[in-house]
C-alpha cells in the first residue's frame, strides 16, 4: 500500500511540473489582428479633430511584440472615367488605372508612419500618443480589429509658423508672393488678411 501512496504521490508532483504555464498568460496585444490595409470601404474611419476625413489609406502592421505600426497615405485619384468620359465610347474603352496621387492628411507629407503601442487583449486594440513629423507635430488615438480601424488625429500643429496665414491672392494689393520648392515656383499676389 505504502507503494501505491508513493507512486501516486511521485504522479502528481510530476504533473505539477508539467502543466501548461500560459493558462493564466495573457494574449499579446494584436496578436491575432493581421497586417491590413484599410480604406473607408473595408472598415476605415478617419478623424482630423473628431470630423471625418476621406480620400486616405491606413496600412496596419502588427509586429509580435505588442507593438505595430500604423501608415497614413492619400488614396490615388482616379481619373481614367472622366478622361474616358470626354473622349467618348463605353466604359469598357477607357485607358485603366489612370490616377493622380493625393497627399495625407498631415500637411507636408505625402505618407506618414506611426509606430504605436498596442493595448487591450489579441482582438481588439487600443492606441493613443503623440509624434512628429518634419513639419508638424500631432496626436493620435485610436482602435483596431481585424474588420475595422478607427483613427482620431488632433492638434495638428505646423513647427514653423513662420508664412502661416491667410492670403488673399484676388486682391489689388501689392504683396508678391513667390513659393519656390526643390521641382517648383508658384508665383502670387495678394495681401495677407
Amino acid at each position: 500500500m505504502k507503494k501505491f501512496a508513493y507512486l501516486f504521490a511521485v504522479i502528481g508532483i510530476a504533473c505539477m511540473f508539467t502543466a501548461c504555464s500560459n493558462d493564466d498568460d495573457p494574449a499579446m496585444p494584436g496578436a491575432s489582428i493581421p497586417a491590413k490595409t484599410y480604406t473607408a470601404a473595408d472598415g476605415l474611419t478617419l478623424k482630423l479633430d473628431g470630423t471625418e476625413a476621406a480620400g486616405q489609406i491606413v496600412s496596419f502592421t502588427p509586429s509580435n511584440d505588442g507593438k505595430a505600426t500604423l501608415s497614413i497615405k492619400g488614396a490615388p485619384l482616379d481619373i481614367s472615367s472622366i478622361i474616358g468620359g470626354m473622349m467618348g465610347g463605353s466604359k469598357a474603352d477607357q485607358t485603366p488605372n489612370l490616377t493622380l496621387p493625393t497627399s495625407s492628411v498631415i500637411p507636408g507629407s505625402a505618407e506618414v508612419t506611426i509606430p504605436v503601442e498596442l493595448t487591450g487583449d489579441a482582438s481588439s486594440c487600443s492606441f493613443a500618443g503623440s509624434t512628429e513629423t518634419t513639419y508638424c507635430t500631432f496626436a493620435y488615438e485610436g482602435k483596431v480589429s481585424e474588420g475595422a480601424l478607427d483613427l482620431n488625429l488632433s492638434d495638428i500643429k505646423l513647427k514653423n509658423t513662420s508664412i502661416a496665414g491667410t492670403y488673399d491672392l484676388m486682391s489689388d494689393a501689392p504683396l508678391r508672393i513667390v513659393w519656390e520648392g526643390d521641382d517648383f515656383q508658384f508665383e502670387a499676389y495678394g495681401q495677407k488678411v
